[in-house]
């Protein structure tokens, strides 16, 4: 399972030296309009449309369909086999615009990754698969409304229909590691990583050894507030953390049987 890290260029440092992929939003800037760039010293990234936000209202810039072909244009001539991929510019609760904007860019001679929708019509993310040997589940974003057997039953219910397919999990977070013990996605993104940061939270073990997110004691928030070289070594941790995930899992025997079902 490969693991991608959204990037923060408040980290730069400790993510170039814990070697990590990179996940890129279009919805943010990277480099002029002119002149887009990808940050410097990492070797592999993905790149995200910025579909999520231009859904939550918070993109970087007014992001369209020519407008992120081009862009694309520009990052794959420029860095070429860094990039291992490009998600299509799905648009929320719009499926059929999604699927418009994914058809204009094979026509503009790009192989995106289709995004399906956990909610959307089943037949669509069959047309997706057939088309694309990589295909991206988007919808996953804000799962304080499901459960942790939620995600697993979705997983395992595609895994089961889908054997053969390469899925990337879209911004799933911590509680997809539950589903992942049974199901392994071809790739996953992480913005988990940097909780300590941006919420006073941090990532520990449970009795399962499974990942899990966990408010900080207020007097360790407070360091984290006031101590720089303590924030950091916790956001390195938690780095560290997430992307254990690619060996500890693989640790598992027979991580999927059909028997289960």
């Amino acid at each position: 399972m490969r693991i991608y890290l959204a990037y923060s260029e408040n980290y730069h440092d400790i993510l170039l030296q814990e070697k990590c992929r990179l996940i890129i939003s279009y919805g943010r800037k990277h480099g002029s309009h002119l002149e887009p760039s990808l940050p410097s010293g990492f070797s592999e990234f993905l790149i995200d449309s910025g579909g999520f936000q231009i859904a939550m209202g918070t993109t970087e810039r007014d992001v369209s369909v020519s407008g992120y072909c081009l862009w694309l244009h520009f990052l794959l001539e420029k860095y070429g086999d860094m990039i291992h991929g490009y998600m299509s510019l799905d648009v929320g609760r719009n499926a059929e615009l999604s699927y418009n904007n994914y058809l204009i860019m094979r026509t503009e001679g790009l192989s995106p990754i289709p995004v399906w929708h956990d909610g959307e019509d089943e037949a669509l993310l069959r047309e997706y698969c057939d088309m694309s040997e990589y295909v991206a589940i988007g919808g996953l974003v804000g799962g304080f409304l499901r459960s942790k057997s939620y995600y697993r039953r979705l997983f395992e219910r595609i895994k089961v229909k889908y054997p053969e397919q390469k899925f990337h999990m879209l911004g799933i977070g911590l509680l997809g590691v539950n589903a992942f013990r049974t199901f392994r996605p071809y790739s996953v993104d992480f913005s988990t990583w940097n909780v300590a940061a941006r919420f006073g939270h941090d990532i520990i073990y449970d009795k399962k050894q499974l990942l899990k997110e966990v408010k900080l004691p207020e007097e360790v928030r407070m360091r984290l507030r006031n101590d720089k070289g303590f924030e950091e070594g916790m956001v390195r941790q938690a780095v560290k953390k997430v992307l254990s995930l690619e060996t500890e899992l693989e640790k598992l025997n027979d991580p999927w049987q059909p028997t289960l079902w």
